[in-house]
């Protein structure tokens, strides 16, 4: 049987677990008692120490919370054919670097997330500029929907593509997906 004081930081919904005291281990069995959470400050450094009854504390681990968002374009994608909103069949067989086709206007939808800080705001570029921004996605998903922006291009090619920034100072860009726009 052994006492000991226990702290160990880990990141819980934009918290972090900063303290566990007093672990009473009998064997392979553990019971922690006390648990405390602080609010999670940007890129802070995320230390783990180890105090126990015999030694000095001494640490263990430090994590920097670096690691960027995903973000990726789910509508539309490449080679797929869209009349205002509502995706067809593609016309032929399509390749995988064949521009979506949009014929109207239609909504632009974008899949991000970050799991260590959360997502702050998500960017949609057409033609390499800033067309929207968005701080909150659809309720309940990590899926922001920009709705009427590929309809401001005019007919042609277009590049389009969405920039996440999270909540720790990171951001991600997804990869490029190139439309072919018919207004009407």
């Amino acid at each position: 049987i052994s006492n000991c004081d226990i702290f160990i930081y880990s990141q819980i919904n934009n918290n972090v677990v900063i303290s566990m005291k007093k672990m009473l281990a009998i064997g392979l069995i553990a019971i922690f008692i006390g648990l405390t959470t602080v609010p999670l400050v940007n890129s802070q450094l995320i230390e783990r120490k180890v105090v126990d009854n015999i030694t000095v504390s001494h640490t263990v681990e430090t994590i920097a919370l670096n690691t960027p968002p995903f973000v990726e374009i789910q509508t539309p994608h490449f080679a797929t054919f869209w009349i205002f909103g509502r995706e067809l069949p593609y016309p032929g067989r399509p390749l995988m670097d064949e521009p979506a086709i949009i014929i109207g206007n239609m909504y632009a939808a974008v899949y991000a997330v970050d799991d260590e800080s959360g997502i702050q705001k998500v960017e949609f570029y057409l033609d390499n500029t800033l067309a929207a921004t968005k701080t909150e996605p659809q309720e309940g998903r990590n899926i922001y929907y920009f709705p009427g922006v590929i309809g401001s291009c005019r007919l042609g090619f277009h590049e389009i593509t969405a920039k996440a920034y999270d909540n720790a100072g990171n951001n991600a860009t997804s990869d490029p997906v190139k439309i072919f726009y018919v207004g009407l």
